[in-house]
């Protein structure tokens, strides 16, 4: 009789591992997985919706426009430039300058912050109840036209100013722009100024800018005359 093939041993593979388990106050077992998960607080969709609809409007209003008016006056030494601004951080301004054209150009963006933009959405709410997402976010787009956006202006200069000291600064919503005018010297005019010849021997006075001024006293005829 012939023995049976003796087949190799096959080992049973061993079951994974269970993961531990842990027990809360409540002596309820929970999985480590479940603790892994973050806890969803009642509310955060609402939030994350708000801080989308946030960002949202204002890609749209950067890409609004409006124009401040600029007010310009000479004054004794200097030339002043002021607008009313509100609603703006210094940050928020940039003036260039060009000396070859005499000119000044001023841009800026005015955007709310985010407590802004909440106070205004709960102000909204309360006055028109609003429903629909879709009607609230249409009523602050309308809301920010002519008020959120981009501008950019620019102004001429007189030929006098000094360029290296224009000062700007902004305070209670009104930005101001100084540009001190250069010292003028005043060249007085001598009116017993010497009488002196030119080249030619005809007599004038020397004065600044008059050249050949004679002296009427020039013009008479002389009394030696021969006969």
């Amino acid at each position: 009789m012939k023995p049976r093939p003796q087949h190799p041993t096959q080992i049973a593979p061993h079951p994974p591992a269970k993961k531990p388990a842990y027990r809360d106050v409540g002596e309820n077992i929970v999985d480590e997985e479940e603790l892994e998960e973050e806890p969803r607080i009642v509310g955060d969709e609402e939030d994350e919706e708000e801080v989308d609809l946030y960002y949202s409007l204002i890609r749209q209003w950067k890409v609004l426009k409006f124009e401040p008016h600029f007010e310009t006056e000479r004054q004794r030494g200097r030339f002043l430039i002021t607008a009313s601004i509100p609603g703006m951080r210094e940050d928020d301004f940039h003036i260039q300058i060009n000396e070859r054209d005499s000119s000044l150009t001023i841009s800026g963006c005015r955007l709310p912050s985010r407590v802004e933009f909440e106070n205004i959405t709960e102000n909204l709410i309360r006055r028109f109840k609003y429903t629909s997402q879709r009607e609230l976010t249409k009523t602050l787009f309308r809301y920010g036209i002519h008020r959120y956006g981009t501008f950019s202006s620019s102004l001429s200069l007189p030929r006098n100013v000094i360029y290296s000291k224009i000062e700007a600064k902004y305070e209670d919503g009104a930005l101001i722009i100084v540009a001190p005018f250069s010292a003028t010297k005043n060249i007085p005019v001598n009116a017993n100024a010497n009488r002196v010849h030119d080249d030619f021997g005809n007599p004038f006075y020397q004065q600044r800018g008059h050249r050949n001024n004679y002296s009427p006293s020039d013009f008479y005829a002389p009394t030696n005359f021969f006969y």
